[in-house]
């Protein structure tokens, strides 16, 4: 496969996983958690998988780092796990 044709197929799953993430934003969830109290738990850690699968497709195709020194990219993959983090303590954080 040509890089043309893998960068092309990257940017689409991309653009699929952000219209998705945008999707799972926009759910009413003051109407959802009448009929579960979970829903806003399950829609964040579903957004989050959304950035960590995202942020490592532009680690490895986009910033090429698939075939450098594994502790390069090590780095820049936790970045993106160290921030679902924050995030997902932040939702805790506003439940209290």
């Amino acid at each position: 496969m040509s890089k043309v044709k893998q960068a092309t197929i990257i940017w689409f799953v991309l653009t699929l996983l952000t219209l998705l993430a945008a999707f799972l934003g926009s759910v009413d969830l003051a109407r959802e958690q009448q009929t579960s109290s979970y829903v806003g738990l399950w829609i964040t850690l579903a957004s989050l998988v959304i950035l960590i699968s995202k942020g490592q497709l532009i680690v490895d195709f986009f910033m090429d780092l698939k075939s450098v020194n594994p502790l390069w990219r090590l780095l820049f993959s936790a970045y993106c796990v160290v921030i679902a983090f924050f995030i997902l303590l932040a939702y805790y954080m506003g439940l209290s």
